[in-house]
């Protein structure tokens, strides 16, 4: 519901912004790799931010002042750049950069979508590479 009033651009209160991100990022625990799938699911979670130092604090800061706890723990915060560098340096893939951008860059929601994508495909990768099977319907990725 939440991400579906922001692709219209209602305008919702933070408490109800931060509320469905935080769903949201809790309900993509499922797709954690089966060999980490547990019944600790706020274990599993990670959150990437393109500068984990700065956006993701961002959101941590906005939820302690609602006196929200984040989906994730402190040290699941992720970098997004880190991501992208890995899989230039060990994958020999650049999918920020070749993979095609869809809307208006610079749009927050556009960059978004974005981000996961290109962070989705590496991620992708690296398990293709791995073999590691995926915990939504214990399968393993196509290679």
């Amino acid at each position: 519901m939440i991400f579906q009033q922001a692709i219209t651009l209602e305008r919702v209160s933070l408490e109800t912004a931060l509320t469905g991100f935080n769903d949201f990022v809790t309900s993509m625990g499922k797709f954690a790799p089966a060999h980490i799938q547990d019944d600790k699911r706020r274990d599993n979670i990670h959150v990437y931010g393109n500068g984990p130092e700065f956006d993701n604090a961002i959101l941590t800061h906005a939820m302690d002042a609602m006196g929200m706890r984040t989906a994730w723990k402190y040290g699941a915060n992720q970098s997004l750049r880190t991501a992208v560098s890995m899989g230039r340096l060990l994958l020999g893939i650049d999918p920020k950069y070749t993979l095609k951008f869809t809307g208006e860059k610079h749009h927050s929601l556009h960059d978004a979508r974005h981000e996961w994508e290109f962070h989705r495909h590496i991620m992708k990768a690296f398990m293709e590479r791995l073999g590691i099977t995926m915990a939504e319907n214990n399968t393993k990725v196509a290679s």
